[in-house]
């Protein structure tokens, strides 16, 4: 074992744009989080502290960056593509 990071972190830990990619991933985390009205797992809110699964257990809080902010929406599950689904049948 080498005192180096593998190359790929190497170049990503010297690259100019990673910054920017920090910061908005960081707003999305923050207002995605800010959006879900419940404590789940490490997301616990003292102001929500108990789960909503009849409305968040339906839905994700996506995210998105547009060209005038950061945009929140509500985007419904979906289930997984059936073969994925058998698989998951067959080990309950």
């Amino acid at each position: 074992m080498t005192d180096r990071l593998p190359i790929y972190l190497d170049h990503a830990a010297t690259t100019p744009i990673l910054p920017e990619v920090r910061d908005v991933v960081s707003e999305a985390m923050a207002r995605a989080a800010l959006a879900r009205k419940e404590s789940r797992g490490a997301h616990a809110r003292e102001d929500f502290p108990d789960m909503d699964k009849a409305h968040f257990a339906k839905v994700n809080v996506v995210a998105r960056k547009t060209a005038t902010g950061m945009e929140i929406e509500e985007v419904p599950l979906v289930g997984p593509p059936p073969d994925v689904q058998a698989v998951l049948d067959e080990k309950e």
